[in-house]
């Protein structure tokens, strides 16, 4: 920690301890920080033509980004090449994860079961009764239409007013900021 040391320590926690790592340990971290991370991997069982030209530009203008006016322009590969959805390779043309997510209008066919299901068990978890809602399609699309679901449909309100003042207490079953940061993680 001395001023011009140079020398670089990993540590990692075990428990409730920070400790030096052993040799397999540090192995293992070096593995880790190699690898690309999986949204950002070529899809090699897709084709460049597997993502949608409405949806990417549809997107760009939902952002703000100066690259929608360039877009009508721009030759497709270029215009995926520059926003980071296909393999830097020119002679491997190819998707990555990322861009089948969100620019495929069914993500599903390359990601089983890429979908976000809502599920209310009106009984209490023993009871016999469930109520479930599928959301499919891009990713943010789904994600999206899932916290409207859960806004209008699952979170509800209880107001109690009180004679002796103007101002009411409002309480939510959920708190729906929790729950857009929660399903937007997952």
């Amino acid at each position: 920690m001395a001023k011009g040391n140079r020398e670089k320590i990993s540590y990692i926690r075990k428990g409730s301890l920070t400790v030096a790592p052993n040799e397999d340990e540090l192995k293992d971290l070096y593995s880790l920080s190699n690898r690309t991370p999986y949204d950002d991997q070529v899809n090699h069982k897709a084709e460049i033509t597997d993502l949608n030209y409405t949806l990417i530009k549809s997107y760009l203008h939902e952002i703000g980004s100066e690259m929608y006016a360039d877009a009508d322009n721009m030759d497709f590969t270029e215009l995926c090449r520059s926003m980071h959805l296909i393999s830097d390779l020119p002679e491997y043309v190819k998707p990555r994860n990322v861009a089948l997510m969100f620019f495929n209008s069914e993500p599903e066919r390359f990601f089983p079961y890429a979908q976000i299901d809502v599920v209310q068990f009106p009984d209490g978890e023993g009871g016999d009764k469930i109520v479930e809602q599928i959301f499919k399609g891009p990713l943010h699309e789904q994600l999206r239409a899932a916290l409207r679901y859960i806004k209008n449909v699952i979170i509800t309100e209880k107001i109690i007013k009180y004679p002796d003042r103007a101002e009411a207490d409002r309480f939510y079953n959920y708190p729906y900021a929790a729950i857009e940061e929660a399903l937007a993680n997952a």
